[in-house]
């Protein structure tokens, strides 16, 4: 069973729809933003890191390097499968 729809209740139906779609995309930006300024953080928080601490940071991106190259050949074989 539908429900008549008259210009009333279409006017209505037509706000509700506006209304959600620009939550929805007050939402999106504002998460947008919230990424951005969280991204914007890490890279600072690593620059000063790498900073204060170069032999350590050479260090464990030797050792990110080797774990990387550890997976090359597991990840390989399972694109084969």
């Amino acid at each position: 069973m539908s429900l008549p729809i008259n210009t009333d209740n279409r006017s209505h139906l037509i706000e509700k729809v506006s209304a959600m779609a620009h939550r929805g995309m007050d939402s999106v930006r504002d998460t947008s933003h919230l990424l951005r300024v969280k991204a914007e953080h890490a890279s600072d928080s690593t620059v000063n890191y790498v900073k204060d601490e170069p032999i350590k940071s050479v260090l464990i991106a030797a050792r990110g390097a080797r774990g990387t190259g550890e997976l090359g050949p597991f990840a390989r074989s399972q694109l084969t499968l």
